[in-house]
């Protein structure tokens, strides 16, 4: 609804992503949106305030600048302000230092194309993390956060996701199956069993979080209507939320109504 024009839900994301407490993870909520909003002012003002975090503790650094303009096109006219800034700006000089120390770290001193490289971070991740340990990994409940389950994800084959949706269907433990369920956050699902519409409606909040985000991946009209019947059921915040994020790939102008009316209802809970 923002890239569409609507200001009010313009300034509802900016404020719900700047106001968030940034932290090292590569998963924050909501700056791929931003960036799609605003380009390259709003990588500006993300670079400024991760770079702040940098400064006060570079141990725990990520690449973020590829997560934030993947797919968009704004990577060149990004770098090059970002390249100027840096000069003056000591926050968005301690992310762009950060930016190029994993970039020299990536090349190995080799210069590469970008088809090339984006190769040679997809065979290192398969590396890293082959199917098994995955699957291991899920089993033991290991990783509080998504990103070794999403990077898995994002290089895995069409065998593999399959592998991981075979065991998500035989799974019970709901533990295991929100790890198995990250793999599914950058990558579609190979088919909607019935176990994850399952899963989408769980009484956990981690649980359907996580259903729902692998939902959202998938381009069946099918994802669409469980969103909308969500946002029917008189929900509150949170169940709310979740039928909004499975409509990303499945808006269409008569949901803005429907949304406008949901939002108009929701008493937020403490």
């Amino acid at each position: 609804m923002a890239i569409n024009g609507d200001g009010i839900a313009a300034k509802a994301l900016r404020d719900c992503v700047l106001g968030q407490p940034l932290t090292h993870v590569d998963d924050q909520y909501g700056c791929r949106a931003l960036v799609l909003l605003d380009g390259v002012d709003a990588i500006v003002e993300l670079a400024r305030r991760f770079g702040k975090l940098l400064i006060d503790d570079s141990d725990d650094a990520w690449s973020f600048l590829n997560e934030f303009t993947d797919g968009t096109g704004l990577r060149p006219s990004a770098e090059t302000t970002l390249r100027q800034l840096s000069e003056t700006d000591d926050a968005i000089k301690a992310f762009w230092s950060n930016e190029q120390a994993w970039a020299l770290r990536e090349q190995r001193g080799t210069p590469r194309t970008k088809e090339q490289g984006m190769q040679e971070v997809r065979e290192r991740t398969r590396r890293e993390l082959p199917l098994e340990k995955i699957l291991d990994d899920a089993q033991a409940r290991v990783g509080q956060y998504p990103s070794r389950y999403m990077r898995f994800g994002r290089y895995a084959t069409e065998d593999e996701l399959k592998a991981v949706s075979l065991r998500l269907r035989n799974e019970s433990d709901e533990e295991v199956c929100v790890r198995l369920l990250w793999v599914f956050r950058r990558a579609s699902l190979p088919d909607l069993d019935p176990r994850v519409w399952q899963l989408a409606e769980s009484k956990n909040d981690d649980v359907r979080d996580a259903a729902v985000t692998a939902l959202a991946q998938c381009t069946d009209p099918r994802v669409g209507d469980f969103g909308r019947a969500m946002l029917r059921s008189a929900p509150s915040p949170t169940t709310a939320a979740a039928g909004l994020e499975a409509l990303l790939k499945h808006f269409q102008p008569d949901d803005q109504a429907l949304i406008m009316a949901v939002l108009s209802h929701i008493i937020p809970s403490d």
